[in-house]
């Protein structure tokens, strides 16, 4: 008899544990946006970990009611009925594991790069004064038109406003814009970009950039596999503006 009075207490602690931590900590979030007080509220983190607050609860009560091992602890000799157990605690160890530190640093920004592998993207151009020095040159000598704003948000991958117009065009045909020196510019500005697939770089290219005419620009695949290999002089000229000889 007192093993089942230890074994529901455990249970117990455990549900109200799991459950109050995560009602303790958004009912403060309420109580502070019903006062209009300042919230640190971080989607990326936040979202995920309701998620998994509601898909562990839910595993430690199916485990629970299915199991009937809140009503009768002793039938644990089962083996389905400790299957039934491992189950519950694995729901605890998921609510739980949202607190941990590695949840933040490494689990959340793995699923970043997962589902969006543009967000593994990172630059070494945040001095302003490097930053206004390159958007000058590229505006003056033709490459794209935008201000000054909206080169910042692409270096800060933000979402943009208005979409940076893309000039540069090819030489034998003035009519047709030339996409290389598109590409070799994010590579420049952006670490691991030429990692990105095909694909990629595409979806990218048409979220910050547009033709003249405010229209997505025509990229395609083979575009993007020619740049790779492309050694021409006027792409080593980007280069060069980004070391500072221009």
């Amino acid at each position: 008899m007192m093993d089942n009075y230890i074994f529901k207490a455990l249970i117990t602690l455990i549900m109200l544990y799991t459950i109050g931590r995560i009602a303790f900590k958004y009912f403060k979030i309420l109580t502070l946006f019903m006062f209009n007080e300042a919230i640190h509220w971080d989607k990326y983190v936040e979202k995920p970990r309701l998620f998994l607050h509601c898909f562990g609860i839910f595993m430690m009560f199916l485990a629970l009611k299915t199991s009937k091992l809140w009503e009768d602890p002793g039938i644990l000799n089962s083996i389905t009925q400790i299957l039934f157990l491992l189950v519950f605690i694995l729901g605890a160890l998921t609510c739980h594991f949202t607190w941990t530190k590695k949840f933040e640093s490494t689990f959340i920004q793995k699923v970043k790069q997962t589902l969006n592998p543009v967000s593994k993207l990172s630059t070494s151009i945040t001095n302003q004064t490097m930053i206004q020095g390159i958007w000058k040159t590229f505006v003056s000598k033709g490459y794209f038109s935008c201000n000054l704003e909206t080169f910042e948000a692409l270096l800060k991958l933000k979402n943009p406003d208005k979409r940076i117009q893309w000039n540069y065009t090819i030489m034998k045909n003035p009519n047709e814009l030339n996409r290389q020196p598109l590409f070799e510019i994010l590579s420049c500005i952006f670490t691991e970009f030429e990692s990105l697939s095909n694909s990629e770089i595409i979806r990218f290219c048409n979220k910050y950039f547009c033709d003249p005419n405010n229209n997505t620009i025509s990229i395609t695949s083979k575009n993007v596999t020619d740049w790779k290999n492309n050694t021409s002089d006027y792409l080593k000229e980007i280069s060069d503006i980004f070391k500072g000889n221009y």
